[in-house]
C-alpha cells in the first residue's frame, strides 16, 4: 500500500514541476517580447526625431538660401549624427508561437 501512496505522491511532484515549468517559460517568453517590442519602439522614437531634424534642415536650408552652409552648419552635424546613431533596429530572433 506504501508503494502505491508513494508512486502517486511521486506523480503529483512531477505534475507540479511540470505546470511550474511551463508557467515560468510563458512568462520569460512574454518578457522577451515585451523587452523586443520596447527596443523597436525606442528606435522608431529616435528615428522620428531624425526624421524631424532633417525636416527643420530642409526649412534652414530654404530660408537661408546662400549662406545655408554657414547658418545651418549645426543642424546638417546634428542630422548626421543622428543618422549614425538613430538606426531602426529589428530583433535578430522572432519568437515562434506555439
Amino acid at each position: 500500500m506504501s508503494e502505491y501512496a508513494d508512486k502517486a505522491e511521486l506523480i503529483r511532484c512531477m505534475h507540479r514541476v511540470e505546470s511550474f515549468t511551463q508557467s515560468l517559460s510563458l512568462t520569460t517568453s512574454t518578457a522577451k517580447i515585451q523587452e523586443r517590442e520596447e527596443l523597436v519602439r525606442e528606435s522608431w522614437v529616435k528615428a522620428m526625431e531624425a526624421r524631424l531634424v532633417r525636416d527643420e534642415l530642409v526649412k534652414c536650408q530654404r530660408h537661408e538660401g546662400v549662406n545655408h552652409l554657414e547658418n545651418c552648419k549645426w543642424l546638417s552635424e546634428k542630422y548626421l549624427l543622428m543618422l549614425k546613431e538613430n538606426k531602426v533596429r529589428r530583433p535578430l530572433v522572432f519568437p515562434t508561437l506555439r
